[in-house]
């Protein structure tokens, strides 16, 4: 079984060394002398720290002193020791927003899924995706998803039993809850897939009346591509349908965009919704 490993260049290119710097008081006011009417107090905090690549020497965000800052180096070292212990592959190691978020995928190729397909080359494995970002715009999150051997092709579904979410505040840092986060979302891939699998192969897709829907959930520029997708591949199922979309998704679009990456972190759920499935309180998901 051949699978992608994330190249170490490109693991390294997001372990760049970082630091919090206190925002200065910062006045208009002159410098005080014995005889000025005003002083200006430039020990005054100012409730703010600057987040720095010190390797560029640049300033990736300005945050609150309530952030904790946590590096992509503990990050991808926690997550990829313990993924190591489930025989986990890191497959791609990517920074979004001008590297301010990290993205890390592993694929457990020990965890096969049945998802009750009689072509025993169609199959799929449990992905983790975890994210740590600098600049508040993700907590670090670990999220469930799959890889399809047949095609090489990857999807993030969402769906996973516990949100495995660690807030960057000081008073709720836990890195440590990453080992459970991993655990719980392969369990889940395994657990719950292969059911709503199940769902989407046996609920017939309807042409006609179902691919302006399926359009709306792409942009402009990108709907026309997906419908002309539809057309040449005739999906019968929403399972062909939830195929199409995930190849235009991993070969078709720029991935390395957070809006693209954001839309294909709820296109399984939403496949699954448009398809009338009823999503029960014990499953939940991510967008």
């Amino acid at each position: 079984m051949k699978i992608k490993h994330a190249t170490l260049a490109d693991i390294e290119a997001t372990l760049f060394p970082v630091d919090s710097r206190p925002v200065p008081y910062v006045s208009d006011l002159p410098k005080p002398t014995k005889d000025s009417k005003h002083y200006a107090n430039f020990n005054t905090p100012t409730g703010y720290q600057l987040i720095v690549n010190e390797k560029e020497g640049e300033v990736i965000s300005c945050m609150t002193n309530d952030y904790k800052l946590i590096t992509n180096q503990l990050v991808f070292e926690t997550a990829d020791n313990y993924a190591k212990k489930l025989g986990g592959v890191c497959s791609e190691a990517n920074l979004l927003r001008e590297g301010a978020v990290a993205k890390y995928k592993w694929i457990f190729p020990d965890y096969p899924v049945d998802i009750g397909d009689d072509d025993p080359d169609d199959t799929l494995f449990p992905t983790v995706d975890v994210i740590n970002s600098y600049d508040g715009s993700n907590e670090l999150t670990a999220i469930a998803g799959h890889w399809r051997l047949i095609c090489t092709n990857g999807a993030i579904i969402g769906v996973i039993v516990e949100k495995g979410k660690t807030r960057h505040l000081k008073s709720m840092l836990n890195v440590g809850k990453l080992e459970d986060s991993i655990k719980g979302t392969v369990d889940a891939v395994v657990k719950h897939f292969g059911k709503f699998a199940n769902h989407l192969k046996n609920t017939k897709f309807k042409p006609v009346e179902h691919i302006p829907r399926v359009a709306n959930f792409f942009p402009e520029h990108e709907s026309d591509f997906m419908i002309q997708k539809i057309l040449m591949d005739k999906p019968k199922t929403w399972w062909d349908l939830y195929n199409v979309a995930t190849n235009v998704f991993t070969h078709h679009s720029k991935r390395n965009q957070d809006s693209v990456r954001k839309r294909e972190n709820r296109v399984f759920k939403d496949v699954l919704k448009m398809s009338g499935y009823k999503i029960n309180e014990s499953e939940v998901f991510l967008a």
